[in-house]
Parts: C-alpha cells; sequence; structure tokens
C-alpha cells in the first residue's frame, strides 16, 4: 500500500511539473530600432527585457528576442546619446521602435 502511495505521488509530481514546463515556454519578439528624427536603422541598441534576456540589435538595426509571454513583458531599449524607452509589448510579437536624440547642452566650457 504505502509503495503505491509514493508511486502515484511520484507520477502526480511528474505531470505537475510537465504542465509547468508547457506555460513557461517563450515567444520570440522581433523588431527594428530606428532614429526618431533621421530613421536611420541603429546599431548596437540594447534591448532587454524587464528583469530577464537582453540581446543588442544588429548592422539592420534588428533584434530578436525570448520573452514568457507577450501580455505582460516589456522591454528597454537604450543606447548611448538616445533617450531610453520602455514600451509593453500587449501581445504583440513585432515591434519598432524609435529613439530620440538625447538634448544635452554643456553649461561651461573650460579650455
Amino acid at each position: 500500500m504505502r509503495m503505491r502511495i509514493q508511486k502515484t505521488s511520484l507520477m502526480l509530481l511528474l505531470l505537475l511539473m510537465t504542465v509547468a514546463t508547457v506555460f513557461a515556454q517563450s515567444v520570440t519578439v522581433t523588431g527594428k530600432i530606428t532614429d526618431a528624427e533621421t530613421g536611420q536603422l541603429l546599431e548596437g541598441v540594447t534591448v532587454a527585457v524587464k528583469g530577464g534576456r537582453s540581446t543588442v540589435t544588429d548592422e539592420k538595426g534588428s533584434f530578436t528576442l525570448s520573452v514568457v509571454s507577450l501580455k505582460e513583458a516589456s522591454i528597454t531599449c537604450s543606447y548611448i546619446g538616445y533617450n531610453s524607452q520602455s514600451i509593453r509589448l500587449n501581445g504583440r510579437s513585432n515591434v519598432n521602435v524609435q529613439l530620440f536624440p538625447a538634448k544635452s547642452e554643456l553649461e561651461t566650457v573650460v579650455v
């Protein structure tokens, strides 16, 4: 009897682990990053999932990234000289982002 309970418990545990794995599968998000003012494709932009993985855009401004859920995930795009931008995916698997150049002026110049 005890052996039967152990086998049943083990089978139940394996079933639960399988179900959890199925629900945790990732989805691929793709997109392009461009300069908002010139439309130029930006290479080397860091694209990161909040609390997860990150990648860098290629020479065509394209990126591919895996996320767990398209509904709840958000990505952050950052690049030197540009304002960072966070975007909620809201079910979208293709996201095109325009980054705006950071405007900054020097207050004093020392020569």
